[in-house]
């Protein structure tokens, strides 16, 4: 209990946020973006793939399991959650319940995180193979 106070005492006099809960734009002690500036930095990156990827909300041409049937490879799975994640993005709905989700638990934050980190090697080898 004396260490936290201590360690929020030094942080407060520095600017720096411990927790980083609220979303806002401090650092945290550790030197990372608080938590809600993270996410609104995946969904804006979401959105830059998606342009990049010309993905579309009526045409994805993305190759990938489209039956939903789960028998392709590992790509074709992530494939189809970048599809997924592209979905999600333009739906405020569906964002600002991910947002709760990533900003209130810590292990589906480092799970998103986790995820987003392998959509974004998806992402650029879709990007390279689709260059000539």
């Amino acid at each position: 209990l004396a260490l936290d106070a201590a360690l929020r005492a030094a942080s407060e006099s520095q600017g720096v946020a411990i927790g980083g809960g609220s979303g806002g734009g401090k650092r945290s002690m550790f030197g990372r973006k608080a938590p809600g500036e993270r996410f609104d930095d995946m969904l804006a990156e979401c959105a830059v793939w998606e342009a990049q990827l010309d993905c579309t909300p009526d045409a994805c041409d993305l190759p990938g399991d489209d039956d939903g049937g789960g028998g392709g490879d590992g790509d074709d799975r992530m494939l189809l959650v970048l599809k997924g994640a592209f979905a999600g993005s333009r739906c405020a709905q569906i964002s600002d319940a991910l947002r709760v989700c990533y900003l209130e638990y810590s292990p589906l934050r480092l799970g998103g995180d986790l995820i987003f980190k392998l959509l974004k090697r998806i992402v650029a080898s879709q990007i390279a193979s689709q260059r000539p």
